[in-house]
């Protein structure tokens, strides 16, 4: 009988422990899901709110201005990058050239020493290709092609540090409008320096065409001129952003 009175007793516990189980089970899972979306709810109003507030503030002169910078900087980048490519190709043909030629032309006489006919025309190819390697050289030297591509390296990395820095002030210049008016005032002085440095006052119309549709394709801005989003495939005949 004790026994029997143990086994209700404890049975009577289980089940109290179990019914106060499920209510407090689901009242934590309740509480579990409603604190994540009182969250994100608070969130997303916070964002939206700060969004209609930047929509109604108009863009003041420096973040226009940064815009316009971030373009042709990130252009002129796309524009360094095209040439340093041109050049170095070139620069590594002349060098392997003065490395092969040499090379070559000695096994060819080597390989001749017995056929006496192809001696002319040997020491033919051997003049036409040692100068075609003068002239190569000669011209390397004179437009001092290994100082342009280090220029250029210069220039794409500086372009690239500028282009960030203006990025940054035009989309984020109404957090903080006295460090960025200051941060924009310091970029624009070594981006005027960087302009005279790159020569962009000497571009010509089709290199001007490129950087603003390369920058403008990279941040999504639509041409003044046209009106639209520049098309890096098919760039189309406009007078500002076509090819």
């Amino acid at each position: 009988m004790e026994k029997q009175e143990m086994n209700n007793r404890t049975e009577a516990c289980n089940i109290a422990l179990l019914a106060l189980t499920i209510p407090l089970s689901l009242i934590a899972l309740a509480l579990a899901k409603a604190k994540p979306k009182i969250n994100i709810v608070n969130i997303t109003e916070s964002k939206t709110t700060d969004n209609i507030d930047d929509m109604d503030k108009p863009k003041s002169s420096e973040q226009i201005e940064s815009e316009s910078r971030a373009v042709y900087c990130f252009g002129t980048v796309r524009l360094l990058e095209k040439r340093r490519r041109k050049y170095r190709l070139v620069n590594k043909i002349t060098k392997y050239m003065g490395f092969f030629i040499p090379i070559s032309l000695y096994l060819f006489f080597m390989s001749s020493e017995g056929c006496s006919s192809l001696m002319p025309t040997l020491k033919l190819i051997t003049g036409i290709l040692s100068g075609g390697l003068l002239l190569m050289s000669l011209w390397a030297l004179i437009a001092e092609w290994d100082a342009k591509i280090e220029n250029y390296t210069d220039s794409i990395s500086n372009n690239m540090q500028y282009y960030k820095i203006f990025n940054e002030i035009a989309e984020r210049y109404n957090e903080n409008p006295t460090e960025y008016a200051a941060k924009f005032k310091e970029t624009i002085l070594l981006d005027d320096v960087q302009r005279k440095q790159d020569g962009r006052g000497d571009f010509s119309p089709k290199d001007h065409r490129f950087i603003t549709r390369h920058g403008s394709y990279h941040l999504q801005f639509k041409c003044v001129e046209c009106n639209k989003i520049p098309n890096i495939k098919d760039p189309g005949t406009c007078k500002n952003c076509g090819k």
